[in-house]
């Protein structure tokens, strides 16, 4: 006897073809996130390899000549001592001379070969006072300010704080090994007008 073809078997075949399709999606749903992971993982391995993010350079320190407009020659803390209260002269200036050699900080001037600052001996307000190193502490005469008088952009009064009066060379002295002391400024006296060059 003929029998017709089964209307049921077409219904079969769309639930596997559904199946099949819902299957293949599950797959590619699972491998996109194992793509996903593998480059941060990639990532770590180059930052290991490439190993620590180079330090910072330390800042640059500038040193300084203190030279006299008068006489070109130099502050320098005399026979290059370390000690506290050792006396500043002018002297004719020379390389490396460390005792020569100063950096700003903030206001004080502090001494290469020693690391003292540049005072005014014991904090006295009187003329012809010397100006000594001692250990830095920021006491007020260790401050200095540097003030234009307008000859030029290169040369400066450098006055005391604690007192108001300018570093100067005593007696107005050309002399080799004249003491540095403080004095009343006067505004327009070249032994007391100071430039900073860079060593």
């Amino acid at each position: 006897m003929n029998r017709e073809p089964s209307a049921g078997r077409p219904r079969r075949v769309i639930p596997v073809l559904a199946a099949l399709a819902l299957a293949g999606a599950a797959m590619l749903a699972g491998a996109a996130p194992a793509q996903a992971t593998a480059a941060p993982v990639q990532a770590i391995g180059a930052a290991a390899q490439a190993g620590p993010a180079p330090a910072a350079p330390a800042p640059q320190v500038t040193w300084y000549n203190i030279r006299s407009m008068a006489t070109n020659m130099c502050v320098d803390v005399a026979w290059a001592t370390t000690a506290d209260n050792a006396l500043t002269i002018q002297a004719g200036c020379w390389s490396p001379g460390a005792n020569q050699r100063f950096q700003r900080v903030g206001t004080q001037l502090v001494a290469q070969h020693s690391g003292k600052c540049l005072a005014v001996m014991a904090a006295r307000p009187g003329e012809s006072v010397p100006v000594v190193q001692v250990g830095c502490n920021g006491s007020v005469e260790q401050q200095w300010t540097f003030v234009d008088t307008g000859f030029g952009p290169f040369f400066s009064e450098i006055r005391a704080a604690h007192s108001g009066k300018c570093l100067s060379v005593a007696g107005g002295s050309f002399d080799d090994l004249a003491t540095i002391v403080q004095q009343t400024c006067q505004g327009s006296s070249i032994h007391q007008l100071w430039s900073l060059n860079g060593v």
